[in-house]
């Protein structure tokens, strides 16, 4: 999933979660139900899924009354769903975090085309942020649906060498232990 978007690595738990959830729809070879059916009692509704790391389009927010000479949705990726609220999660390159909503226009198949004609993917142009900020006014705070994650750096190390060379390396090698030991007892 990954190698197919131009999103940067950071988006791995994203895509993780995401196939997760694809991979709870999937009959088992033990049971003919879903994992999703058994738990919940009901088949999936397969209409919601959407091609992870497709171009979208996110309409603006309509209780702020934009400007009506500014555009009405933005370019964005959608990277998920959301676990507590209705939606989708979208990453805006051009304010660099994920969001939440619920009304998009998804272009999945431009996803495919892309890769079906071999062109690069980096072709995106990134769009213009006006420099005039707009925001809602306190009181309506309360209607706005949307869960902002600003993202950076971890802290962690970036591969075995440094694991081993912090500070914290016997922690590091103690989870990796524990990893490996129940990645050996469920055979995988």
């Amino acid at each position: 999933m990954m190698s197919q978007t131009t999103l940067p690595k950071s988006f791995w738990d994203y895509a993780l979660e995401t196939a997760a959830r694809i991979l709870t729809m999937v009959p088992t070879k033990k049971v003919d139900k879903t994992p999703y059916e058994i738990w919940n009692g009901q088949a999936p509704k397969m209409s919601y899924l959407k091609v992870w790391g497709c171009e979208a389009f996110v309409k603006r927010d309509t209780l702020t009354k934009p400007n009506k000479l500014n555009p009405r949705s933005f370019k964005c990726i959608f990277v998920g769903y959301p676990k507590k609220t209705m939606g989708y999660s979208f990453y805006s390159p051009s304010e660099n975090k994920v969001f939440v909503a619920r009304n998009a226009e998804f272009f999945e198949s431009k996803l495919l085309d892309l890769k079906a004609s071999g062109k690069p993917q980096s072709d995106i142009n990134p769009i213009r942020k006006s420099s005039m900020t707009h925001r809602a006014p306190d009181s309506m705070y309360l209607y706005i649906d949307a869960e902002e994650h600003v993202l950076g750096d971890l802290g962690e190390s970036a591969n075995y060498k440094d694991a081993l060379l912090d500070p914290e390396s016997k922690n590091w090698l103690d989870a990796m232990n524990v990893e490996m030991q129940s990645m050996k007892d469920n055979d995988v």
